[in-house]
């Protein structure tokens, strides 16, 4: 019962004193050995496995046990083996056919898992775990209609699994189907869907890192290329680093909090991994990018490289990028982990934002560079147990933005007892640079219980704004300007303070309430981005509150109200925090 809450320590405290009773208690055993796969400690566990089946040959789980672990040590003949021995002692659960299927499915014996997985929803249709893997199933064979189907199936029956785990843990198992879904959705190329049904995941459990990995990969699908509408850019980057920081270093598709009856995790095995994508539409553009990445017992790393080159369509709409990425994560315990990233990325173009009319509008002589380089960030997560997290982010990014600009248009005005007298408009040719050096350091906790979440956490940033701008004119302006108008240069400071507290109960199943309260203390400069520009620094303070509900009143029917007060930032520090 301990260990359907998840509450392995506990688990491991009765059941060493249950097997001080009774040593030759073969479930006991068995139980014994999930616990220390739970641990990652697969080695010791297949030894446990041994013991149960050398007391009872004829129990299932302990043959269901020592084949996922040996399949997690890379020794898929014996591993399936195990699995088919299981199913055959014991042909009337379904839950070890499900198993069987599933190794199968990964193995790509495509027929073999299709017929053990259509077994076990006949042995039990209502048991969610067949349909959730025949979903998986018929995504990897392009049947997208049918995986939908199915994991629908499954998220209705979710809860038929409550004599075997907690409320918590169901709600777990919900946003793994969910967040699923929403990437069956997204293949599809139903984006706003998927969206939804990755907030629905998020939702359902917080602390759920594949909940979060899908969400920020629809945010993602929603961004713009060209990066002029920044709608999605705070909140994919937000939802990317709090997936990092949550995934255990073995992280798969399907990882979650191992318990009695999840046995995901363990289809991971250690390997290299190499993908790449090439994409190349008729006007010239590319879209190319690679990805080596690499699972060893307790520790995952990985090497990504994108570029895009896009000419545009219009004079001067060409735009270029390079992104370099690295991604290391240490599980230092069964409870600790650790992760790092240092990225680089340059991004060059043309003028790229939406005209009405291009042809008249547009900035023929417009060009744009940014480099960021380097940004490093380092994590730390610790699960004190089931629904209780604690996370800390500390990052460094420095960012550099050039323009030129040869068609700057400005006026000059002549005053007289501080009343303009007269005006005269006038072009200059613009040099315009802005370095970013910014320290972010987050902490946040989390709590979740089954019916309530609460969040909470705290948010320092520093760093200093050094910018710099040239306005020169093509011919003099006599005495209306000086030549050159402008040649300013200075750093600016900046700071950041939040503090925030956010709690949602579900009152009951087709309500959910939440409410949210931050305080910011913001110091930053007056105005950096439009020439001419002005030093020095404003201080503002806030309080903001939230509050949100939703409601489902049926399966095809959700209403959503939220109403919400909040202080942005100056630039890419609303990006760096979870």
């Amino acid at each position: 019962l301990e260990f359907s809450f998840g509450r392995t320590t506990r688990a491991r405290e009765d059941l060493e004193k249950g097997l001080a009773l009774t040593p030759r208690n073969a479930q006991a055993r068995a139980l014994k050995g999930f616990l220390l796969a739970a641990e990652g400690r697969t080695r010791e566990a297949i030894e446990q496995f041994n013991g149960a089946l050398a007391v009872d040959g004829g129990l299932g789980n302990a043959w269901l046990g020592r084949g996922l672990c040996r399949i997690r040590r890379g020794d898929w003949t014996g591993g399936r083996e195990d699995l088919l021995l299981a199913a055959a002692i014991e042909p009337e659960r379904s839950l070890l056919r499900s198993y069987l299927g599933k190794a199968y499915a990964v193995a790509g014996e495509t027929k073999l898992a299709t017929h053990e997985l259509k077994l076990a929803k006949n042995l039990d249709p209502n048991d969610p775990t067949s349909w959730l893997y025949s979903a998986l199933l018929n995504e990897q064979d392009n049947r997208i209609n049918d995986a939908v189907r199915d994991l629908e199936r499954s998220e209705e029956l979710n809860d038929n699994r409550s004599v075997y785990r907690s409320g918590l843990l169901l709600d777990q198992d919900q946003a793994v189907r969910s967040a699923n879904l929403a990437r069956i959705y997204q293949e599809a190329g139903m984006d706003n869907v998927a969206l939804r049904e990755a907030s629905r995941a998020v939702s359902y459990d917080y602390a759920n890192y594949s909940a979060h990995l899908f969400l920020a990969n629809s945010y993602d699908t929603l961004r713009d290329p060209n990066r002029i509408n920044l709608r999605f850019e705070t909140p994919a980057e937000a939802e990317y680093l709090i997936a990092n920081l949550l995934s255990p270093a073995s992280a798969g598709v399907l990882s979650t909090a191992l318990s009695q009856q999840e046995y995901s995790r363990l289809f991971d095995q250690n390997r290299l991994f190499l993908s790449s994508s090439t994409e190349y539409l008729s006007r010239g553009a590319w879209n190319q990018s690679a990805s080596q990445y690499g699972i060893f017992g307790q520790s995952s790393y990985s090497l990504d490289a994108s570029y895009r080159w896009d000419p545009g369509q219009r004079v001067n709409n060409d735009f270029e990028d390079l992104g370099l990425s690295l991604q290391f994560k240490q599980q230092l315990t069964s409870q600790d982990t650790l992760y790092f990233q240092a990225a680089r990325d340059k991004s060059s173009g043309g003028d790229l934002y939406e005209y009405y009319d291009p042809s008249t509008q547009a900035n023929p002589g417009l060009r744009t560079t940014e480099l960021q380089e380097p940004f490093l960030a380092l994590g730390y997560h610790r699960e004190w147990q089931p629904g209780v997290h604690t996370l800390f982010l500390a990052s460094y990014l420095k960012d550099t933005y050039d323009v030129f600009n040869p068609y700057w248009k400005g006026i000059a005005a002549s005053v007289s007892n501080t009343v303009p007298s007269s005006a005269e408009s006038f072009n200059a040719t613009q040099t315009y640079r802005n370095t970013i050096d910014l320290y972010s350091f987050e902490g946040q906790q989390i709590w979740q219980k089954e019916k309530t979440t609460t969040i909470c956490g705290a948010l320092f940033q520093t760093g200093r704004f050094n910018t710099s701008n040239l306005l020169e004119l093509p011919f003099p302006l006599g005495s209306i300007l000086p030549d050159p108008p402008a040649d300013q240069s200075f750093e600016t400071d900046f700071q950041r303070i939040s503090l925030y507290g956010y709690q949602s109960w579900r009152v009951w199943d087709p309500l959910q309430l939440s409410v949210g309260l931050t305080y910011d203390h913001l110091v930053f400069p007056q105005n950096f981005r439009s020439a001419p520009l002005t030093e020095g620094t404003e201080t503002t303070d806030a309080f903001s509150p939230k509050a949100g509900i939703v409601w489902t009143p049926g399966s095809n029917t959700v209403v959503r109200a939220a109403w919400s007060r909040s202080l942005g930032g100056a630039s890419l520090d609303q990006s760096l925090r979870l």
